[in-house]
């Protein structure tokens, strides 16, 4: 997906209503830039069909591990987005847009024509798709997951705007870096499992959170600041999850602690009984 494809994807999960009208008024101006060149297709076509090419690869993802997520479902699902956060004047029609393209339309002859999804109501209908698709738990675990993985999908698209070589492009961090950091800021009183097939889902959004955080700064040129919102960041998650924002204890000091053994009986005195 590109980058404003992205953006818009990333407004709709955070239920950020005017980041939102913002991308779709920044791709409706482009041209209109004092000496910017024409771009070379409609002004939505590009984003709107990778946002659906996005979301299809989202559909598919779920087949592969094992569920079957139907159209109308994602139709619904996305319709709430477009309904609670979409521009007003780009709500019915991208609504009217989406339910067509996912076969959901309940008059059953409308066709989709790919071509009516290259203006601003389809950006919005296909990035709102690919919302509600992303933090489906069967296509990314946790919601901060969603979010990772549309921001390295930004992030990499800007890169290669910028023609940025690939020794230079910075498009993911590894869970090592997202480790480090955290010690970095806790110490290592404040575990969570390496292994992420042993993670609970608090636990990979703190994960997801802190690669987040060092994709859009260095650790290197990480203020104070940032740290602090980081950590509210992640003391939000906690106590989302029902725990509270401290440190493992060290374990209790049993240094001179004797246990006094249980007297055994003979097995002869035992027959006797």
């Amino acid at each position: 997906m590109g980058r404003r494809g992205g953006m818009a994807a990333l407004a709709f999960i955070e239920g950020d209503a005017p980041a939102l009208a913002a991308v779709v008024d920044r791709i409706a101006t482009w041209d209109d830039g004092p000496g910017r060149p024409n771009y070379p297709m409609l002004r939505f076509q590009f984003a709107s069909r990778q946002a659906l090419a996005l979301a299809n690869a989202y559909f598919y993802l779920a087949e592969t591990r094992g569920t079957h997520i139907s159209n109308r479902a994602a139709a619904t699902g996305a319709g709430e987005l477009i309904q609670r956060h979409a521009p007003a004047e780009h709500r019915a029609t991208a609504h009217k847009l989406l339910l067509t393209a996912m076969n959901a339309d309940r008059s059953g002859d409308a066709e989709f024509d790919p071509t009516s999804g290259d203006g601003a109501p389809g950006l919005v209908a296909f990035t709102a798709a690919a919302a509600w698709l992303a933090i489906h738990p069967k296509v990314h675990r946790s919601r901060e997951s969603a979010r990772l993985s549309l921001i390295q999908e930004i992030r990499e698209s800007e890169a290669k705007a910028l023609r940025t070589s690939d020794r230079e492009m910075i498009t993911e961090v590894s869970g090592q870096d997202a480790f480090a950091f955290l010690h970095e800021l806790y110490g290592e009183d404040y575990p969570l499992p390496r292994d992420a097939a042993e993670r609970a889902v608090w636990e990979a959004d703190i994960i997801a959170v802190v690669k987040q955080h060092l994709l859009e700064t260095p650790a290197d040129a990480i203020t104070p600041e940032r740290k602090t919102a980081l950590h509210e960041r992640v003391t939000a998650i906690l106590r989302a999850a029902g725990g509270t924002p401290r440190r493992t204890p060290p374990p209790a000091d049993r240094t001179g602690v004797v246990h006094a053994q249980p007297k055994r009986t003979s097995k002869r005195k035992r027959k006797g009984k």
